[in-house]
C-alpha cells in the first residue's frame, strides 16, 4: 500500500511580506458537513457559476465566464452516496480550487466512467483493472488523472487501493517545452496577415477580423487566446500622440489572490495595430446589435460579419470553438486557396510554400520569445505574460536558441539579396553594413582595422570604438576572406557568454534582488542573442561563398 491519503491537493497564491508570491498548499477531503456543502452550492449559485435552484437536482448546469453552459448529471445507479461524493468533489473544485468550469464538468464524467468500470471500487476487480489501464492511450490516461484526484478526496480504504494501482501507470509528461512552428513559417504567416489587411476591402476582411486582430495583438503582447476573446468593445485609446489598448487579464488556473507587482492591463501599441482595431470598431457600429454588447467580438455581430451560427443564446462573445471555426476558414480560404501556400504539421516544412501549423496558443509564446530576444527586463516579461514565477521563463530558452539560429539563416538571405545597402533596422538588429564588392576602390580608402579583419567607415575612427569585436559594429565592413576559425572562435565565446548569463539570471531568481539587476541581465542576454544571430549569419554566408 502507498502512503495514507488525506485529501486532494489545493494550491493558493497569496502575496508575502517581501515582494513575491507565497504558495499555500493544503489538503481538502470529503469531511465537511452536508450543510457546508449546501452553503458552497449557494455561493456558486450567487456567483453565476451554478444555474440550478436546488442542490438536490439530478442535473447541474454550470455556466462558464463566456456564457456557455455545461451539463453534468449525477445519476449513478449504485447509490446516492456516490452522487453526493461527486457533488462534494465538484463543489470544492469550483469554489476552493477555482478549477476551470469546462474541465470540471468533463472530469466528473470521466470519473463516473471509471467508477463504473471498477464496479465502484470493487476490490476483487483490481487485478483486471490494473491490466486494463496499462493499455490506455494518452487520452484515456487523462481519465486516470481525474479519478486519482477523486480517490484522494474520498480517502476510503478501497479508494487507496485503487489509487496505488493508478500510480503505477506512467503518466504522459506535459512539462516539456511547447513545440512551435519554425521561424520561416512564422514570417510567411505574418506576411499573409499583413498583406491581406492592406489589399482587401472591409467586407472581405470582416469575415476574418477576429483572426487578424488576434495575430496583430498577440504577436507583440503575450496574451492568452481567451484574453483576446473577451476584449472590451472600446479597448483602444490615444493619449499624447501614443496608442494604447486595454486588456482584462485572465489569471492562471490557480487564480492567485494578489500579484506582487501591478497587473499590466494597458499596453502601448503600434499605430498599425490601433488602425486595424479602430477600422473594425467603425465597421461593426453600423449594426444595431453592436450597441447591446460590451465585447469587441460580439456573437450577434459575428453572426452577420463572419456567418457564425451559435446555438447557445446565452453566449455573448467569441468563444474558443467559434474562433477556431473562423481560423480554420482563414487557413483554408485565404492562406491555401488565395495565397497558394500549404499548411503542414510541425516539423514537416519541405518547400518554400509550406507553412507549419500555427496554433492559437503558440502566438503568446512567440511574443515572449521576441521580448527575450529584444533584451527586455525578465520581470517585465513576467508581468506581461502573467507568469507567477520567473523560473517559468527559463523553459523558453530552448526556443530562443532555436529561433536565433533560424533568424541568422533569414538574415543571411537578407544580406545576400540586399545589394549595396543592408538596413538592419528592418531586421530589428539596429546595425547595417555596405557590401565590400559594391564599394569598389573606395573600400580601400577606408581605414583598416587593427587586426586586418576589414575596414571601418566611421569618420571618427578609432576614437568612437566601443565594441569588443568589430563584427558587431555598425561601421564595420568585414573582409570576405575572414577565416572559418575566426567565426568559430566568436561562436564559442558567445555560447560561453550565454551560459554565464543564464546562470546569472538563475542566481538572481533565487535572491529577488534589485530590479535594476534584472533589467541589466535582460539587456545583456538580448545583446548576446543578437550577437549570436550576426555571427551565425556571417558564418553561413562564408560557408556558401567557399562552396
Amino acid at each position: 500500500m502507498g502512503a495514507v491519503m488525506d485529501g486532494m491537493d489545493i494550491k493558493e497564491y497569496v502575496e508575502n511580506d517581501r515582494q513575491e508570491y507565497l504558495l499555500m498548499r493544503y489538503k481538502a477531503a470529503d469531511n465537511l458537513l452536508d450543510e457546508k456543502y449546501r452553503e458552497i452550492f449557494q455561493n456558486l449559485k450567487e456567483e453565476g457559476i451554478l444555474v440550478n435552484e436546488c442542490y438536490d437536482d439530478v442535473e447541474w448546469v454550470l455556466r462558464g465566464n463566456d456564457g456557455r453552459k455545461f451539463y453534468v448529471r449525477f445519476d449513478m445507479v449504485r447509490s446516492d452516496l456516490w452522487n453526493d461524493r461527486l457533488k462534494h468533489f465538484a463543489l470544492l473544485k469550483l469554489d476552493v480550487q477555482k478549477a476551470d468550469i469546462h474541465s470540471t464538468s468533463v472530469n466528473i464524467k470521466r470519473i463516473m466512467n471509471e467508477l463504473s468500470v471498477t464496479d465502484y471500487l470493487n476490490a476483487d476487480l483490481i487485478p483486471t483493472y490494473r491490466e486494463k489501464i496499462g493499455k490506455y492511450d494518452r487520452s484515456k490516461r487523462m481519465y486516470l488523472s481525474a479519478l486519482g484526484e477523486f480517490l484522494n478526496f474520498i480517502g476510503s480504504e478501497d479508494a487507496e487501493a485503487y489509487a496505488d494501482v493508478i500510480s503505477g501507470v506512467p503518466q504522459i509528461c506535459s512539462a516539456k517545452s511547447r513545440e512551435l512552428p519554425c521561424y520561416e513559417s512564422i514570417l510567411l504567416f505574418d506576411y499573409v496577415i499583413n498583406d491581406f489587411i492592406q489589399r482587401t476591402n472591409m467586407e472581405e476582411k470582416a469575415r476574418y477580423y477576429p483572426v487578424l486582430i488576434w495575430w496583430k495583438i498577440s504577436s507583440v503582447i503575450p496574451l492568452r487566446p481567451c484574453e483576446v476573446y473577451q476584449l472590451p468593445k472600446y479597448c483602444i485609446y490615444e493619449k499624447n500622440g501614443k496608442y494604447y489598448i486595454h486588456i482584462e487579464r485572465v489569471k492562471n488556473k490557480h487564480r492567485r489572490k494578489q500579484y506582487s507587482t501591478p497587473i499590466i492591463k494597458d499596453f502601448e501599441i503600434r499605430e498599425d495595430i490601433y488602425s486595424v482595431i479602430s477600422s473594425y470598431m467603425d465597421y461593426i457600429n453600423q449594426f444595431p446589435d453592436a450597441d447591446e454588447t460590451e465585447y469587441l467580438f460580439s456573437i450577434q455581430v459575428l453572426k452577420k460579419t463572419a456567418g457564425l451560427k451559435s446555438k447557445d443564446k446565452d453566449v455573448e462573445r467569441l468563444t474558443h470553438m467559434t474562433m477556431q471555426t473562423i481560423y480554420n476558414h482563414f487557413k483554408k480560404e485565404i492562406i491555401e486557396q488565395e495565397y497558394s501556400y500549404h499548411m503542414v504539421p510541425l516539423g514537416q516544412k519541405q518547400s518554400e510554400n509550406d507553412i507549419e501549423e500555427v496554433k492559437m496558443g503558440d502566438v503568446r509564446h512567440l511574443a515572449i520569445i521576441n521580448l527575450m530576444m529584444m533584451g527586455y527586463n525578465p520581470l517585465y516579461i513576467m508581468e506581461l505574460a502573467g507568469h507567477h514565477k520567473l523560473n517559468t521563463q527559463m523553459g523558453y530558452y530552448n526556443h530562443v536558441d532555436t529561433f536565433a539560429t533560424a533568424k541568422s539563416h533569414v538574415l543571411k538571405e537578407v544580406m545576400k539579396r540586399a545589394g549595396d545597402n543592408l538596413n538592419f533596422n528592418e531586421y530589428d538588429s539596429g546595425d547595417y553594413v555596405i557590401q565590400k564588392n559594391l564599394l569598389g576602390a573606395s573600400y580601400y580608402d577606408l581605414p583598416l582595422v587593427s587586426d586586418g579583419k576589414g575596414r571601418c567607415r566611421s569618420k571618427d575612427f578609432p576614437n568612437d570604438c566601443v565594441y569588443t569585436e568589430c563584427i558587431f559594429c555598425p561601421h564595420f565592413i568585414p573582409d570576405r576572406n575572414l577565416s572559418r576559425e575566426y567565426y568559430d572562435a566568436l561562436k564559442e565565446e558567445n555560447e560561453k557568454d550565454m551560459e554565464a548569463l543564464q546562470m546569472e539570471l538563475r542566481l538572481l531568481m533565487q535572491d529577488y534582488v534589485d530590479d535594476r539587476k534584472f533589467e541589466k541581465a535582460g539587456k545583456k542576454i538580448g545583446v548576446s542573442l543578437n550577437k549570436k544571430i550576426m555571427i551565425n549569419a556571417y558564418r553561413h554566408l562564408w560557408e556558401e561563398e567557399k562552396e
